[in-house]
């Protein structure tokens, strides 16, 4: 007699809504996925599938294949094991990362697998790295404050902030946070401001007209 998994399995939306597999199809990698959860993969057979379903080999064959083809499933081959095969369950996704000196992320379209989760995320950290490196803080120019207060209907912040970061006499020492950490992101900070600002500065609201000072 057939053993068979008394563990639950899962099946995820991106399976269960393609359109593209049958019924028993979506029965297959959810049988696949329990078997999976016990060991981190699922060592069975295709004989071992169609003794279980009453299916022929070849059936069974077919849909695997097709689930891999889908990368709902990835097929190793053991060479040291005397070449059993191992399938991963493996769903598509997108990982956003934030690099510290970006204000915007960095979208990666990814298939992971729990064996292979570690060597994704090196490569995503490792683009992350590769970012920092290249990407060097270039200090705002009062017009670009300016319209960003705009946009956060902050003007009466623009003065204070600008003289704040730009007050030394050395441009070296520009843009060094209270912490006398260099800034990495300028909106960010202005962020900060805002949220720690909620009444304006003073009574009047100054523009960048008020605030023109001559370039260094």
């Amino acid at each position: 007699m057939t053993e068979r998994a008394s563990y639950y399995s899962v099946l995820p939306a991106e399976v269960r809504y393609d359109k593209s597999l049958t019924d028993f199809e979506r029965v297959m990698f959810s049988e696949i996925s329990a078997l999976a959860d016990k060991r981190g993969f699922c060592w069975a057979g295709n004989r071992y599938f169609a003794e279980l379903y009453g299916k022929h080999e070849k059936h069974i064959s077919k849909i695997i294949n097709k689930l891999a083809k889908a990368e709902y499933i990835q097929i190793l081959i053991d060479k040291k094991a005397g070449n059993a095969r191992k399938i991963y369950i493996g769903i598509r996704r997108k990982v956003t990362t934030y690099p510290h000196r970006c204000d915007e992320g960095i979208n990666i379209d990814v298939t992971t697998y729990p064996h292979e989760c570690y060597y994704i995320y090196k490569d995503i950290n490792k683009q992350i790295e590769q970012t920092k490196r290249t990407s060097i803080f270039t200090p705002p120019t009062l017009e670009q404050i300016t319209e960003y207060a705009k946009e956060r209907k902050r003007e009466d912040l623009i003065k204070p902030f600008y003289d704040f970061f730009t007050a030394d006499d050395d441009p070296k020492k520009h843009w060094i946070d209270s912490k006398g950490e260099k800034v990495k992101s300028w909106k960010q900070k202005f962020v900060t401001w805002d949220n720690r600002s909620p009444q304006k500065i003073d009574d009047k609201v100054h523009t960048y007209d008020d605030c023109k000072v001559e370039s260094l």
